[in-house]
């Protein structure tokens, strides 16, 4: 692989693109007030990466492609950090996910895409799935909603069908059902009960078609 200025013909060999670039190397340090132009290549002589070093780190936005040519990902850098928006994309070029990084961490507000279709979206704090996260079905429809903590589903989420109606609701402490939850089925009450470390316990109540109870099952 070969790093190449885009503005001069000099060429430094590198092992990878995670190389550090030194005082040595002085094509290659720059400052943030005259950065350097950089591009990382494949073996293929494809551009795999281009951007700007500024005191040997980079600095500014940055674009990755895949090995076709598109492009893969535009992320900002602040002297070998990212920091600020961040943006991918498949290799048909839509969008796959957007967000913003603070210290090479997400952070903020996130939302993910498939197929230009919206997927799932919501807060990330320290790199980490925390708050209201929504997700979505391909046509569109809400599938789940709930809350995150450090990565893991807590407090009371919702669960729905494609055609947007209620099929359960409950509890989740450390991404693991517990407590109460209930299930639906068109609309009606299915079953209910509770669940210590995502399974079944206690009396589970069992409804009929039209939301009367049927039995009462012990676990």
């Amino acid at each position: 692989m070969s790093m190449v200025g885009l503005s001069t013909v000099s060429t430094v060999t590198v092992e990878d693109s995670s190389i550090k670039v030194d005082t040595n190397t002085t094509p290659w340090y720059g400052d943030p007030m005259n950065p350097i132009p950089v591009r990382i290549y494949y073996d293929t002589m494809q551009v795999k990466e281009e951007g700007w070093y500024a005191y040997g780190e980079k600095d500014g936005i940055w674009k990755y492609y895949y090995a076709s040519g598109a492009l893969f990902k535009e992320i900002e850098y602040q002297l070998g950090e990212k920091n600020g928006w961040c943006k991918e994309y498949d290799e048909e070029g839509r969008v796959t996910c957007l967000g913003q990084m603070i210290g090479d961490k997400k952070q903020g507000y996130w939302k993910f895409y498939e197929n230009n279709q919206l997927i799932r979206e919501g807060e990330f704090f320290d790199g980490k799935m925390d708050g209201l996260w929504q997700y979505y079905y391909t046509n569109g429809e809400k599938k789940s909603e709930g809350e995150f903590l450090e990565g893991n589903k807590t407090l009371w989420w919702k669960q729905y069908d494609e055609q947007g109606q209620l099929v359960a609701e409950g509890n989740y402490v450390n991404d693991e059902k517990q407590g109460h939850w209930v299930f639906y089925e068109n609309g009606i009450i299915k079953e209910e009960g509770s669940y210590e470390e995502n399974l079944k316990v206690g009396s589970w109540k069992v409804y009929d078609g039209k939301g009367l109870l049927k039995q009462i099952m012990d676990y």
